[in-house]
């Protein structure tokens, strides 16, 4: 099904979210699926965990760990447009 994105077809659009720090695999997907553009949404660290502290269900010490870890690990890459906020 992803691989259908990269060919011409009858979807208008698609969005694919992936978390993933490292440019050198965004790139790999951008490479894989041609997409019109890839958005980094740059959500500050202390944005993330406010945001999921809100989810009482989640396991805080878990997800602050990840979040920390993923940003420790970004790096920007070409021609990637980045939102920050």
């Amino acid at each position: 099904m992803l691989g259908d994105l990269s060919r011409p077809g009858s979807h208008r659009a698609a969005w694919l979210i992936v978390s993933e720090p490292s440019a050198r695999k965004r790139a790999w997907w951008r490479e894989k699926l041609k997409p019109i553009e890839v958005i980094v949404l740059a959500v500050p660290e202390a944005v993330c965990r406010e945001r999921a502290a809100m989810d009482s269900g989640r396991d805080m010490a878990a997800t602050a760990a990840a979040i920390g870890q993923w940003w420790a690990a970004y790096r920007p890459g070409r021609g990637e447009r980045v939102i920050e906020g």
